[in-house]
Formats: structure tokens, C-alpha cells, sequence
């Protein structure tokens, strides 16, 4: 067995004892459990439970009877008590409850963040598949399952489920993964949408592009992300003081194929001539527009300087174009999350920050 585990064994055993008398403050001459009963119980070696009893008769809140067993003292109170339960609240384990919305490469990368850091809490893990209603079950399931804290990545939609406000009124600590939910006043976590934008407006014209168009797939989900990255893409062009601004928007998930759209994406190009170089809104709008570029006309594809949001460098390799792409830190961004939920639990408090993670610009010529 490591120290580190033996440590955590005995800051258990303390915890344990400290809390059985805390719960029975008003119960007079309350026999509190043996050193054999509480290692049978708790797992523990009975050289750990002697050792926590040590600690809590030290406070001078119980007293041994010899022959007979440890006892509550009558003096005893809870502000004898918070040293060993301050000490040990942040090692308390509390059942957390992490819901995401589908399984693509940067929220599995966002999940193992999370579990990075979560290790020795009970975890609640769902998939809410993009369903407002399904969300909502698994968050009533949670709290009935006695989750102390949620890690949500929400679904996108600008609706929000009712169960979410009155968590928020009852200051229940929720982290939002990725995106902020308008109207509720919750903690959230990140990428610096702002940045990402501004390094990709950059990018593209350094090469000499001044007519970009914004390429965004997610016509009927206007979610918090795109939305903030389509108001940076309109103040990102006004910093290099251009005035054209060019949106092309699909509903993506009416053909995940993106065919359907491929006609009607090419003679938009062909009616805005000018049109030189693509930022895409988010991951689902790079995977659809690298797919429509796949079907165009080689020498035509060519024309286009782009920049894909969201995309790993292993999302690009089965298509012709070869984008910029800007790459969030998604790991990082999960335990930013997980380390935030973490502090509302165990400070007792419940911040209402905004956490935001760092994007890396990976040039076009650096992945070939």
C-alpha cells in the first residue's frame, strides 16, 4: 500500500469519526464505534483507526471508559470539532455528475481532463445525444442520485431546461462546459473564442485576403460559442479595417454528408466572386465545409485560403485542402472545469467564474 493511500486512509478514518460526532452532539453519553468496528467498516488497517483516535481524543470531545468503550463528552461542541473538519472538507468524497453531448474528438479529449482530475470521486457519467429533454433527465437522475455538483457541456439550443434555473436559484454548484447558457448565472469554462478567431482573421490576411467569408453549420443552433465568434469575426475585420463581411450558414444536421448542401454552397461562391479565403465557425462547420471543398473542382478548391476552427491534425487527412487550423486545448479545458467544481465543493462557496483556456494556431505547412 502507498503513503499516499495510507495518508488517505487514515484522513478517512478521522473524517468518519469526526462526522459520527458531529451527528450526535445531542444524543448524551452516545457510544461512538470501536477501533475494530470502524477498520471493518471503513476498510482501513486497525493501526489506522487507533491513530484517528488518537487525533479526535486529542480535541477533547470524546472520553474513554475503560472496559466499557469511547464515549461523546458532554463538553463537547462543533467548534471543537472544525480543525479536523476543515482540514479534512477538501478530501471529503462528493459524488459529482458530468453530462456531455455526443462523443467527437475534442469533448472525449474534454472528458479525460475532467476524470485527470477527478480521480477517487464517484462520478454520474451520461450522454444527453444533442436531446434538450434527455439532458434534463439525466440531470434529474443525478440529483436524485445525490450528485453535490454537475459538469454540464450543454446541447445547443438557446432553450434551457427549467430544472437548470432553479438550480441556479438555489445556488447549486454547476460548471458549464465549453459555452455559457444565456440568462444563468453559472460557472463556465472556455476556449478563448476571441483569440481563436483574431490569430485565424490574422493568418489570412498576412496572405493578402481581404474578403472572407464566415462558414457557419449550424443554421437553427445559434449556440454561445458561434455566436461569439461570429461578433469577433465582424470586430476582427473592422481591426484590419475591412468592411466586407460574407456569411454562408446550413443546417448540418439535416445531412451529415453535407451533399445536400453542396450545390447550393457552390453557387454562393460563384455569385460572391470575391470571396478568397473561409473561417468556419466551430468543429461541425470545419468537418462539413472540408467535405464540400472535396467534391469541388481541384483548381477551384485551390482559390480558397482557409482556416478551421475546432479541427485536431487528425481530422484534416482524408480531404484535398490542407487548412490552418486553430486547435483548442481541450484537455486543459476539462480540468480547469473539474478543478472549479472542485473549489465550490470544498471552499463551500460557489465563485461564478468564467474560465478561459488558451488556443493554438497549427499553420497549414506545419502538417504536411
Amino acid at each position: 500500500m502507498t503513503e499516499e493511500r495510507n495518508h488517505y486512509l487514515y484522513e478517512r478514518a478521522v473524517q468518519y469519526l469526526a462526522l459520527e460526532i458531529l451527528n450526535h452532539l445531542n444524543k448524551k453519553n452516545y457510544r461512538l464505534p470501536t477501533e475494530a468496528e470502524i477498520a471493518n467498516k471503513l476498510g482501513v488497517s486497525r493501526i489506522t483507526a487507533t491513530k484517528a483516535y488518537k487525533i479526535i481524543e486529542e480535541l477533547g470531545v470524546i472520553r474513554r471508559i475503560k472496559g466499557s468503550g469511547s464515549y461523546i463528552a458532554p463538553e463537547a461542541t462543533a467548534e471543537m470539532l472544525a480543525p479536523v473538519l476543515k482540514q479534512n472538507e477538501a478530501n471529503a468524497e462528493k459524488k459529482i455528475g458530468i453530462i456531455y453531448p455526443f462523443a467527437s474528438t475534442h469533448v472525449m479529449k474534454i472528458l479525460a481532463g475532467v476524470l485527470a482530475k477527478l480521480q477517487g470521486h464517484p462520478l454520474l457519467i451520461g450522454c444527453s445525444d444533442m436531446s434538450l429533454e434527455r439532458e434534463q433527465q439525466l440531470i434529474v437522475q443525478y440529483l436524485n442520485d445525490g450528485a453535490d455538483a454537475l459538469l454540464l457541456y450543454p446541447v445547443d439550443n438557446d432553450i434551457y431546461n427549467n430544472i437548470l434555473l432553479n438550480l441556479m436559484l438555489r445556488d447549486y454548484p454547476v460548471v458549464l462546459l465549453d459555452r455559457y447558457l444565456n440568462g444563468l448565472n453559472f460557472n463556465y469554462v472556455s476556449s478563448d473564442h476571441k483569440q481563436a478567431i483574431e490569430e485565424g482573421i490574422s493568418v489570412l490576411v498576412q496572405a493578402g485576403h481581404r474578403r472572407i467569408l464566415f462558414f457557419n453549420a449550424n443554421r437553427n443552433n445559434l449556440n454561445s460559442t458561434v455566436s461569439q465568434r461570429r461578433d469577433h469575426y465582424i470586430n476582427s475585420l473592422r481591426s484590419h479595417a475591412i468592411s466586407h463581411t460574407y456569411f454562408y450558414s446550413i443546417d448540418g444536421e439535416q445531412d451529415e454528408t453535407s451533399m445536400r448542401f453542396a450545390d447550393d454552397f457552390d453557387r454562393y461562391l460563384k455569385e460572391n466572386p470575391n470571396i478568397t479565403a473561409i473561417i468556419t465557425a466551430d468543429y461541425a462547420s470545419s468537418m462539413h465545409l472540408m467535405k464540400l471543398i472535396s467534391v469541388m473542382d481541384r483548381e477551384r478548391a485551390a482559390r480558397y485560403e482557409i482556416v478551421c476552427l475546432d479541427l485536431f491534425s487528425e481530422n484534416f487527412e482524408s480531404y484535398l485542402s490542407h487548412p490552418t487550423l486553430v486547435e483548442q486545448n481541450s484537455a486543459q479545458l476539462g480540468e480547469e472545469a473539474a478543478k472549479l467544481a472542485l473549489r465550490c465543493l470544498t471552499q463551500g462557496v460557489n465563485p461564478k467564474q468564467n474560465v478561459t483556456i488558451p488556443v493554438r494556431l497549427v499553420k497549414k505547412r506545419d502538417l504536411r
